[in-house]
C-alpha cells in the first residue's frame, strides 16, 4: 500500500477522531510485513511521506478557505485531530457532519436553481442588492449585486466607508466535467465588454437594472461552479483577477454562514437536512 493511498484513507476517517499516526500506520500495514521488525521499519519509512501528504491536504484546504478534515496537533507532529473536535460552535459541527449531503444537493440542482443558490450566497454575505441576469443569451452575466464592506458608524474608515463593491457573476453547473480554460476566457471577454459599455449583459442591465450601473465602485468578476476548475482555468482566472468559487467553497459558505433555516432541524442532538425544502426556497428567490 502506497503512502498516497494511506493518506487518502486517513483523510476519510471520522471527523471526530484523534489519530496517532505511528500506531495507525502500524495497524494498517501489519499485513504487509512478515515480522515485527519489518513492520516497524516500514512504518518509520512511510511515516514522513504520509505526514507530508496530509500536511499538503491541510495547506490546500486553508488556501481555499475551507475546513480541513483534520489538523495536526500543536504538541505532536504525529497526532491528527478531527475538525469536529477543534470546532467550538455546535451548529457548525452539525453542518460539517452533513457536508456530503450538501455536495449531493449542489449536484442535484438545475442550472437555474444553481444561479439562485448564488443569490442565496450573496444574501449570506449581506449584499445590499442582488439579482439574476437574463438567463438566455445573457452575455456572461448570470447574477450580480453590490455590498458595502465597511460602514463608518462605529469608527472612521475613510474612503472605505462609502465604497460599494460590485459583483459580475457567472454560474456553471456541471454534472461531471470541470470548468475548462476556454469557458473562463469567454467569461473574461464578456466581462471586458461590460466594462466597455457594450454587449448583451450591458444592454440587459441598462434596460432592467440600472441601479447596478449607477452604483459606483470597483467591479469584480466572480465565477461559481458546483464542480471544480481545471488547472489551466484556475491559472488563467488567477492571472486575470477573476475570483473563482468551486463546489467545496460553496458548501463551506453554506456551512459557515447559513443559519438554522426551515430546511434544517435538530433531532436527538443531530442535524437533519431537508434538500426538497431548500430547493423550494431557492426556486422562489
Amino acid at each position: 500500500m502506497s503512502a498516497r493511498v494511506i493518506a487518502e484513507k486517513l483523510w476519510g476517517y471520522s471527523l471526530n477522531r484523534v489519530i496517532e499516526l505511528p500506531e495507525e500506520l502500524e495497524r494498517i500495514l501489519e499485513k504487509s510485513s512478515t515480522s515485527e521488525l519489518e513492520l516497524l521499519d516500514l512504518v518509520q519509512k512511510m511515516l514522513p511521506q504520509v505526514r507530508r501528504l496530509l500536511q499538503r491536504k491541510i495547506r490546500e484546504c486553508n488556501e481555499k478557505g475551507i475546513t480541513p478534515n483534520f489538523r495536526f496537533s500543536d504538541f505532536s507532529e504525529n497526532r491528527l485531530i478531527g475538525c469536529l473536535r477543534l470546532e467550538s460552535e455546535e451548529a457548525i459541527k452539525q453542518k460539517l457532519l452533513n457536508r456530503d449531503d450538501f455536495f449531493q444537493f449542489l449536484n442535484s440542482l438545475t442550472w437555474k436553481t444553481f444561479e439562485n443558490l448564488c443569490l442565496y450566497i450573496m444574501k449570506l454575505y449581506n449584499f445590499k442588492k442582488y439579482d439574476v441576469g437574463k438567463r438566455t443569451q445573457d452575455g456572461g452575466l448570470d447574477f450580480f449585486g453590490f455590498y458595502i464592506p465597511h460602514k463608518a458608524e462605529a469608527c472612521y474608515t475613510g474612503f472605505l466607508s462609502s465604497m460599494n463593491i460590485r459583483i459580475f457573476g457567472q454560474a456553471k453547473h456541471r454534472n461531471k466535467s470541470s470548468v475548462a480554460e476556454a469557458e473562463i476566457l469567454t467569461f473574461h471577454s464578456q466581462f471586458r465588454d461590460f466594462l466597455n459599455e457594450h454587449g448583451r449583459a450591458y444592454s440587459f442591465v441598462q434596460s432592467n437594472c440600472k441601479w447596478f450601473i449607477e452604483t459606483k465602485g470597483p467591479l469584480i468578476p466572480l465565477f461559481f461552479t458546483n464542480n471544480k476548475f481545471s488547472r489551466d482555468a484556475k491559472k488563467y482566472a488567477d492571472r486575470n483577477g477573476i475570483v473563482t468559487r468551486d463546489g467545496e467553497q460553496v458548501v463551506e459558505d453554506i456551512i459557515r454562514l447559513s443559519k438554522i433555516e426551515p430546511w434544517f432541524s435538530i433531532r436527538n442532538e443531530k442535524l437533519k437536512f431537508y434538500p426538497d425544502q431548500f430547493k423550494k426556497y431557492l426556486k422562489g428567490m
